[in-house]
This record gives C-alpha cells, structure tokens and sequence, in this order.
C-alpha cells in the first residue's frame, strides 16, 4: 500500500506497521467486548416477584385441602381456579403440602 502526499511523491507504508495497526486495532476491539460481557454477566438478572401469603389466603389454602382431604382432583373447578389463581398454576403442589403440614388426611 502506498500513501500520496501533497506533493504527487509517493511513499510505501511498511508492512509492518500495517501488521501493528491492525494488532492494536483487534486488542481494542477485543478489550471492547470482554468489558461488555464482564458488565453483563455481573449484572443481576430481574428479581422474580415473590408475595408473602396472606393469613386470609392460608386460612383459605388450609380449607380447600381440608375440603379435599389433600386431593387437588377433588376440588370443585370453581376451587380448582381459585387455587390455581392464587398459587400461580402451583395448586396441586400447595394443597398437598398445605395438607401434609396440617396433618389432614
């Protein structure tokens, strides 16, 4: 690769700084990206919103397996719904725990 100058004379870029501007350019843009992925793999992730049961809604969880003796399927699908509406689609899991725990067979 040749340069012009103002003056029409031309003069040849050595190789070698061709080999070095091109080395420093990658370590830059490799620099660039450690930085951006060191950044993102630190940065916590979205908290996931956990809400604290109300005692209105464990009283509630302690009933309907009562109702059912533990037994998701027994509920009525009315039950069902509103089970599953409170626990986040975690229904079956939470009454038979809620029963277990409180001894309901």
């Amino acid at each position: 690769m040749s340069i012009t100058h103002s003056q029409g004379s031309r003069a040849a870029v050595p190789a070698t700084a061709l080999v070095v501007g091109a080395m420093v350019l990658l370590i830059v843009v490799i620099a660039i990206i450690a930085i951006t992925y060191r950044h993102l793999a630190s940065a916590p992730g979205p908290t996931p919103v956990v809400q604290k049961a109300s005692q209105k809604q464990l009283e509630l969880m302690v009933q309907m397996a009562q109702k059912c003796h533990g037994n998701f399927n027994q509920l009525s699908p009315e039950d069902q719904a509103t089970v599953q509406k409170m626990t986040r689609g975690q229904g079956v899991g939470v009454i038979a725990d809620t029963a277990m725990q409180n001894n309901i067979h």
